[in-house]
């Protein structure tokens, strides 16, 4: 929300860390009980992930240069459940993380360099954190479930009242994550942009819980990307905008090695009303290398969006 043309506010809440995860075995394996064979499957899956809350404020310095802030409060929960289906039975261990923490991002931008009579918008943003990010985790009592409804209940052994109390762990600056990016947008014709980013992420937290089948976890990544944007021609019949990209990016691994990916992103975009309302539609392709007991993959993202402008608020806002 901007205020006297030279500050701006701002309120939002937004995902924070997505752990909607399920890896789960593709064939049965077997062992010997009392001379008995027995044939099991795995299957390991979470949910949820804990969200951000951010509270913003941009300042205009003069006519080239800004600067801004956020506050960010990370809270909420996942679920994490071990499913040992052992002769068609499910044996289920749960349980569930609490997360709570606090980080800084601190903003400035300029354009007064220019190249062939063009400014160039050079951004830099860092990131860095107020409070370590602690992780408070209850682990249930394992249990049969009998009526698999993923959910322990009377009807389960033991049932839900005979069940022991939770065992309550606290894990304290589990993730300390900092990120610094510099970005530069040059408009070299009215409307078409070319565009470069680099973005430095680390993660230098204690990383005590292990909730990861796999004996490592991501403690860095850097990431290049450039590309070409085309926006519609204002009070025209063109009301189509493309963007194509190019992106590389190298994911340390703890314990592991590191993943290379390199990837290609395509964008449409079309306008339409009188109050900024667009469609969008986006491709990309990636490649990775260096996956733990995978190897090499690729992967395909679609994403479809729409944004509609309120012209209620909009007058409301310029009064």
């Amino acid at each position: 929300i901007p205020w006297k043309q030279k500050m701006a506010f701002g309120v939002s809440f937004e995902p924070f860390l997505s752990r909607e995860v399920v890896i789960n075995d593709t064939t049965k394996t077997s062992f010997t009980f009392n001379e008995e064979e027995l044939l099991y499957t795995r299957i390991n899956s979470s949910s949820g992930g804990p969200s951000k809350g951010t509270l913003s404020f941009g300042y205009k310095l003069n006519d080239f240069d800004s600067i801004g802030t956020n506050l960010n409060i990370v809270f909420g929960s996942s679920r994490y459940t071990r499913n040992l289906i052992l002769e068609n039975d499910n044996h289920l261990l749960q349980s569930r993380d609490y997360f709570s923490g606090s980080m800084v991002d601190l903003f400035y931008s300029t354009n007064r360099i220019k190249f062939k009579d063009n400014p160039i918008f050079i951004s830099a943003s860092l990131s860095m954190p107020l409070r370590g990010i602690n992780i408070e985790n209850d682990s249930y009592q394992a249990f049969i479930d009998l009526n698999d409804n993923n959910y322990h209940d009377i009807n389960d052994f033991p049932d839900i009242g005979q069940a022991l109390l939770p065992l309550n762990q606290k894990f304290d600056n589990e993730l300390k994550i900092t990120s610094f990016s510099f970005g530069a947008d040059y408009e070299f014709s009215p409307k078409r942009h070319l565009q470069a980013e680099i973005l430095l992420w680390n993660d230098n937290g204690e990383h005590n819980l292990n909730s990861s089948i796999y004996g490592g976890y991501l403690n860095s990544k850097n990431k290049l990307s450039l590309s070409y944007i085309k926006f519609a021609q204002p009070f025209s019949r063109d009301r189509f905008n493309f963007k194509g990209s190019l992106f590389l990016q190298n994911y340390g691994v703890k314990n592991l090695e590191n993943i290379n990916e390199v990837g290609l992103g395509l964008g449409v975009g079309f306008n339409f009303g009188i109050t900024g309302n667009q469609i969008d539609l986006g491709y990309r392709l990636a490649k990775r290398d260096g996956l733990y007991l995978v190897g090499n993959e690729t992967l395909h993202f679609f994403n479809l969006g729409i944004s509609i402008g309120d012209l209620w608020f909009v007058k409301r806002r310029e009064i």
